[in-house]
């Protein structure tokens, strides 16, 4: 799902002809956004546990390809000190 809406709004970016007067609709379509917002929510929720409430975190997303590396990979960011802002 996320790499066929990765690949829908690729597409709209690219395309010289989209309509700027349906743009926000277009973008919409691809559900681009709404994934990049489950993903960075999913991985501030497991950041949040092992950082607040010092618990292990198990992660298992419904197909485990795209959404649970990319959530593990970002709660490490979000955890790691050398990318976050003093």
């Amino acid at each position: 799902a996320v790499r066929d809406s990765y690949k829908k709004i690729s597409a709209l970016c690219a395309n010289p002809a989209t309509n700027d007067v349906q743009w926000m609709q277009l973008v919409e379509d691809t559900k681009w956004l709404s994934f990049i917002r489950l993903i960075l929510s999913a991985s501030w929720q497991a950041a949040f546990h092992v950082r607040y409430n010092r618990l292990p975190v198990l992660l298992h997303c419904s197909h485990g390809w795209d959404r649970t590396s990319q959530v593990c990979a970002l709660a490490q960011i979000f955890l790691d000190p050398f990318y976050r802002t003093r």
